[in-house]
């Protein structure tokens, strides 16, 4: 029997011809979670608005300072030395039949900065669950991670609808956040290694536009149910439709079959079951001998790689950790750009359900230019796309009184910085698959989406940022995405170059772009 020798990217690449609308349907199936992202992350912005504006008053002192004041956070609070006013004696809520927590747990005024820690708590959470599972996603499989983590996500919504405090909620929060971002971070993962080079742009453009879905289904939910228990539960649907494929056809990834497990015939039987979701009739039989691209016989023992052998292997790679620092950056700031500003929305607009109905809009429409973005242009020109966002937050700077018939300019600019960002924040996760060796791919998107955890910290803190100074908080905004288009230029190009198997290729992709560049030159 002859034997031939086939790299199993040639063959995924070779599903092409089959995909189809049905495999498509499958794919968008189990993705559907993605739509539940918006409720689990953004769910405070709605839980727990501040009615600030919304009350009247009862007694004679509290409408002395609305006259001083008006119907505002200061009327409510009082100035400084001045204590907030008291409710039932001084004044009545005058919100409606809406639920927010910041009143049922007494979240306003000097307390109102707890609140934000709802919002940083699930980052925090997503920032530990990334750092502890990412070698368990190399160990124990990307898919395997995903399974564990859906099943974490709808049993801590579950609870989240039951809160009866602030410090439950605050827990579960944290939770969540640590199981949905795992999840999402080995799904990416899972991506890049099934899906053939033609489509992989595509897939993660669908994969992303779905957030922004999500976004648009959480600004309806929240304007048609009062409770925001309700939205929790309402989420857990969205996870229903992925279970099929998720547990029951997606097989394991093939190529992390071979790379990290060293097992060829789970590597061929993991190809002939994705053969037969592409609808493709090619079957791996004996007679093929699969390889990776190009393995290296010096990196046979990076299967199953604690995390501290990682970094020893970043140490003995410098080239790779200097790419992967210069990552770190760029994931931060795109983090605290995209989560600053959707915390931030109620106090950029006028109307809540709007602002984030339109930043939902943009998010979409980022998408749809990210898929374009990623399918025919290359990766570093990702740097004008930063530039675009640092020109928009200093336009964003002007007076809020300058309007438009729906919105300020200043909140049209930041739509547009923010959308700008969005899309920004969606390449990365393929840029950086992209430039990871399959031995450690999942380890680097696992610390680059922690990395991005630190952002998203940060994010729920610029809402109060910008009651110190909306100016300074859009001049820093401009600075970090200017010194993150900077960095971009100094990573390797990725656009149509086959994917890399081990360290030791870093280290040759740097030195061929070297002499292409060179070449260039002269």
């Amino acid at each position: 029997m002859v034997q031939t020798t086939v790299k199993i990217s040639d063959v995924i690449d070779n599903f092409s011809p089959n995909i189809g609308i049905v495999c498509f349907l499958k794919f968008l199936a189990c993705f559907s979670f993605k739509l539940a992202g918006p409720i689990a992350s953004l769910l405070t912005n709605f839980a727990g608005f501040l009615p600030y504006g919304e009350w009247k008053c009862v007694s004679e002192a509290c409408s002395k300072r609305a006259e001083l004041h008006g119907y505002t956070k200061l009327g409510l609070c009082g100035a400084e030395g001045e204590e907030m006013l008291e409710e039932g004696t001084d004044f009545q809520w005058d919100y409606g039949t809406r639920r927010t927590y910041a009143v049922d747990w007494d979240l306003l005024c000097s307390s109102e900065y707890l609140g934000t820690f709802l919002g940083s708590a699930y980052f925090l959470g997503a920032l530990i669950g990334m750092v502890i599972s990412s070698p368990l996603v190399d160990k124990y499989g990307r898919l395997a991670m995903v399974k564990i983590c859906h099943v974490g996500s709808v049993v801590t919504l579950i609870l989240a609808s039951f809160s009866p405090n602030y410090w439950y909620f605050l827990v579960v929060r944290f939770l969540i956040g640590a199981f949905y971002f795992v999840e999402m971070s080995a799904i990416y993962v899972y991506l890049i290694e099934v899906v053939p080079k033609a489509y992989r742009s595509t897939a993660l453009s669908i994969n992303m536009s779905l957030w922004g879905f999500g976004q648009l289904i959480l600004a309806l939910l929240a304007y048609l149910l009062h409770d925001w228990r309700y939205i929790a539960v309402v989420g857990i649907a969205f996870y229903i439709p992925a279970v099929y494929y998720l547990y029951f056809k997606l097989p394991p990834s093939p190529l992390y079959s071979l790379t990290i497990l060293r097992d060829a015939a789970g590597a061929s039987s993991n190809l002939n079951s994705l053969a037969q979701i592409y609808g493709s009739n090619k079957v791996i039989g004996e007679e093929v001998i699969l390889t990776a691209d190009r393995p290296d016989s010096n990196d046979e023992g990076l299967q199953g790689m604690s995390l501290l052998e990682t970094f020893h292997d970043f140490l003995k790679y410098p080239i790779m950790s200097r790419q992967v620092m210069g990552q770190f950056y760029i994931w931060i700031t795109a983090a605290w750009l995209y989560y600053g500003f959707q915390f931030s929305w109620a106090k950029l607009g006028s109307s809540l359900y709007l602002s984030y109905a339109f930043a939902g809009a943009g998010e979409l429409l980022s998408y749809i230019f990210m898929g374009l973005f990623l399918k025919f242009c290359r990766r570093r020109r990702l740097f004008w796309v930063n530039i675009t966002a640092a020109i928009t937050f200093l336009i964003a700077i002007t007076p809020q009184s300058v309007a438009t018939k729906f919105m300020t300019l200043s909140q049209l600019s930041c739509l547009v910085g923010s959308t700008a960002n969005s899309m920004i924040f969606g390449c990365l996760f393929l840029w950086t698959q992209e430039l990871s060796p399959t031995t450690h791919r999942g380890k680097i998107l696992a610390l680059c989406s922690a990395a991005a955890r630190i952002g998203s910290l940060l994010g729920p803190q610029s809402s109060l940022l910008f009651d110190w100074s909306r100016v300074g908080t859009l001049v820093l905004f401009c600075s970090m995405a200017l010194i993150s288009g900077f960095i971009m230029l100094l990573l390797p190009e990725t656009f149509n170059r086959s994917t890399i198997a081990t360290s030791c290729q870093v280290v040759s992709r740097n030195m061929q772009q070297k002499s292409r560049r060179q070449i260039n030159v002269t």
